[in-house]
């Protein structure tokens, strides 16, 4: 029989290493004991205290186990009341005073949600460290063919000419990329053309080299698709589209970053140009998007220059062809990102100034500007010539401003254009905001004095040397909207949401009406949707007294005098004798919500000290319109005192 001693020993190894949860109640039963083990009362009396025995441990372990709960409670309690109140201080930054706290643990101060991995240590599994992949083409993987004419008959025995330009790109690199080019053909007479798309040189440059058309449906296109012979794409086909074995699959709207050539894949492409100038004898193609190699320090972006001259000018174009030059890689100054909204010396005057100017109608004009600097990063002498600065407002949430079109909403980005050009509104706005300059009030886009300065037709062009830089401002007015871009927009949005399947069929059942009335059974055969069927805004509408209306954009609408702006017609003038009735269309309604919403969409962009404009400049084969968006916050600055005292601390223990 096992001793007492052993006996205990074993019942306090269970208990040490089991849960802990062990109470009275939880004690173990004994089994029933047999009729023979009753008689004998020695073996009951060791039972019995063997009972007591456990009875004794399980009151001793809920009294050290309530004792250890109240001792984590009075932990808890300590660290609630002296460790996690932290301390609290403020601090000034950017003209704005700020409550600061000081984190309680290294997890809070770098936001982790996990605990860091060495306290003494740096780790970068402590921190989310992002990856460059640079990456460059060979020139070898853009191949083309020498640029051509390309002619075809339009209407009323007119001919159309492009000028095209193919092309095959060759993804030489180990990983799937983004490619997207952009092709911009300089003359030597300073023209600067991006490329562009149409169908009927696209059809032609296609057949001409023995290619598909992409997402041509001839029976030819079909044929060699299926025979895997790779087919001619457009640019932006290229830049939205990816093309596999699985045909082509449209990338995300809006567009991700994600890859559109397959290692060692090949796609073939076509740039057009509709309105190519022919004053030429030399010609440079730059292709923008076959690298992501930057000189950041120097403001410089890669792309590949193709060079081409002729002997002769506009005049004989037939009978002079391109003569293939160079193909090099350059380095372009990047002068969007040398373009800055320079920081204000107090805090609390805002670079974004704004005001309502009374007219001499009684009416209000709201005005607003802002400056900006253009600072010559690159190791050469530039010179820029900026062509418009277009301001964008896209309200407080920075979503967009919505406007409301029959129960529909949409978010636009309002852009207000500025040419550089004064006006009465503009030079009285400058006066009472203190920010008029004589000497650039006829053209504000004008450099400093002591900078080289030239005046040509349509804007001022800035010779920069290295390091230098040039000050200008732009001046908008609210009334300078760029309409068409905007009514592009709703209309773009209000036709994703149109069900073009119902409006074909109308479509086509108004045509069968029109052109085969006898023939009822040509309406049942429907082929399809034969176009894409566009929701656009309802302009103004004007009846006259005499049965004639018209339809635009109405100017004047006063109590004696009617204005619309029709676009077949220009501008009409009637009294209000001569008008029946006048009703507004969608398009002047949408005009009325952006309007209104400007001032405080301006607001907003002050608020935030962010200005978001699209430049359009001139500046060598870098020429462009870029879109920027600048803040003009001061940074705070550190007092280096405490970082001190911790190395003095630090350098003592």
């Amino acid at each position: 029989m096992r001793s007492p001693e052993f006996l205990l020993a074993m019942l306090v190894a269970g208990l040490l290493a089991g849960s802990g949860k062990l109470h009275a109640q939880q004690l173990i039963e004994l089994e029933e004991i047999p009729d023979e083990a009753k008689k004998d009362t020695e073996y009951l009396d060791h039972l019995e205290k063997k009972k007591a025995m456990r009875e004794r441990l399980a009151e001793q372990d809920a009294q050290l186990r309530s004792s250890f709960e109240d001792r984590v409670k009075a932990l808890e309690t300590e660290r609630k009341t002296k460790l996690e109140p932290q301390a609290t201080a403020t601090v000034e930054v950017d003209g704005q005073t700020l409550n600061v706290t000081e984190p309680n643990s290294a997890e809070q101060a770098l936001d982790l949600k996990k605990p860091v991995r060495d306290h003494y240590e740096v780790s970068p599994d402590d921190f989310s460290l992002y990856e460059h992949d640079r990456w460059s083409l060979n020139k070898s993987d853009f191949q083309f063919d020498r640029p051509q004419y390309i002619v075809a008959d339009g209407q009323a025995g007119r001919t159309r000419r492009w000028f095209v330009f193919t092309f095959s790109i060759t993804n030489s690199s180990t990983k799937a990329r983004r490619i997207a080019p952009v092709i911009v053909a300089v003359t030597n007479n300073g023209a600067f053309t991006p490329a562009v798309g149409g169908f009927i040189p696209e059809r032609l440059a296609a057949d001409s080299t023995y290619h598909p058309l992409a997402h041509g449906k001839t029976a030819r296109d079909e044929m060699w698709l299926k025979e895997n012979v790779l087919p001619m794409e457009s640019l932006s086909n290229i830049h939205s589209h990816r093309f596999g074995a699985e045909g082509f699959q449209p990338l995300a709207n809006p567009p991700e970053p994600m890859a559109t050539f397959a290692p060692g894949q090949t796609r073939w492409g076509v740039a057009v140009w509709p309105s190519f100038d022919d004053e030429l004898t030399e010609l440079k193609l730059v292709v923008h998007g076959l690298s992501n190699a930057h000189r950041y320090d120097r403001k410089q972006r890669h792309a590949l220059v193709i060079g081409f001259t002729r002997n002769d000018d506009e005049f004989h174009v037939e009978r002079s062809m391109f003569k293939y030059g160079s193909k090099e890689f350059e380095y372009l100054w990047m002068w969007d990102q040398d373009l800055t909204v320079p920081l204000p010396s107090d805090p609390n005057d805002a670079r974004i100034k704004e005001k309502k100017l009374a007219t001499p109608s009684g009416g209000e004009r709201f005005l607003w500007t802002f400056p900006y600097e253009i600072t010559n990063s690159s190791p050469t002498t530039q010179s820029i010539k900026v062509k418009e600065v277009a301001f964008a407002l896209r309200g407080s949430e920075n979503k967009g401003l919505e406007v409301d079109v029959g129960g529909q909403k949409v978010l636009v980005e309002v852009k207000v254009v500025d040419d550089g050009r004064s006006s009465i509104y503009k030079a009285q706005f400058l006066r009472e905001a203190n920010l008029s300059d004589p000497a650039k009030e006829i053209h504000r886009f004008a450099p400093s004095a002591e900078n080289q300065k030239y005046k040509l037709p349509g804007g001022m062009v800035f010779t920069i040397k290295t390091g230098e830089k040039i000050e200008s401002r732009a001046v908008f007015d609210a009334q300078d909207v760029d309409w068409t871009d905007l009514r592009q927009q709703v209309e773009d949005q209000l036709s994703l949401a149109k069900d073009k399947k119902a409006a074909s069929e109308e479509t086509w059942k108004q045509a069968t009406k029109k052109i085969a009335n006898e023939h009822n059974k040509l309406a049942e055969q429907n082929p399809g949707i034969l176009y894409d069927p566009r929701r656009k805004l309802t302009d103004d509408t004007v009846v006259l007294k005499d049965g004639r209306s018209f339809t635009g954009l109405i100017k004047v609408n006063s109590g004696e005098a009617l204005q619309i702006e029709t676009p077949s017609e220009g501008l009409l003038s009637f009294t209000k004798e001569q008008v029946e009735t006048v009703t507004e269309g969608e398009f002047s309604a949408v005009r009325k919500q952006v309007l209104e919403a400007i001032p405080a969409a301006v607001e907003a962009a002050k608020q935030k000290k962010r200005v978001t404009a699209y430049f359009s400049c001139e500046a060598g084969i870098s020429t462009g319109s870029y879109r920027i968006a600048r803040w003009y916050r001061i940074p705070g600055k550190i007092d280096e005192e405490w970082l001190k005292a911790w190395e003095t601390l630090d350098a003592g223990e």
